[in-house]
């Protein structure tokens, strides 16, 4: 997540919609005058008056495709562990209904965008 409080601008960063490559465009363009929260922060994340905190900055992100998103996030996680296509296939069917890669303890990833910018109270 990136803040430029002179623009009065948050930019959010979903997982696997291009966010990485316009962070690093933004960062260029900002110069110092930013303030950078860890890449993957979302409003969830946050304590629970951030966007009230920030009620008059423009906050914006982007999203992708839910199932290009979703197969891209797979193929990351699963990329050094391919299998025959059978029993790749089943992994996908419980990556998806599972919410949870075995690489990590804690599901972090979130299907829907939205996520990204909804608070813990639905707003």
């Amino acid at each position: 997540m990136i803040i430029s409080h002179d623009l009065k601008l948050i930019f959010i960063h979903v997982h696997r919609t291009g966010g990485t490559a316009f962070s690093n465009i933004l960062k260029q363009e900002l110069k110092q005058n930013f303030e950078v929260l860890p890449q993957h922060n979302n409003i969830k994340t946050m304590e629970p008056t951030f966007l009230e905190k920030y009620a008059n900055y423009y906050t914006f992100g982007f999203a992708r495709n839910p199932w290009e998103r979703i197969l891209s996030w797979y193929s990351l996680t699963h990329f050094n562990h391919q299998k025959r296509i059978e029993e790749e296939r089943l992994r996908f069917e419980n990556f998806v209904k599972t919410d949870t890669v075995s690489d990590f303890t804690t599901p972090f990833f979130h299907y829907n965008s939205l996520d990204y910018f909804t608070d813990p109270n639905g707003e």
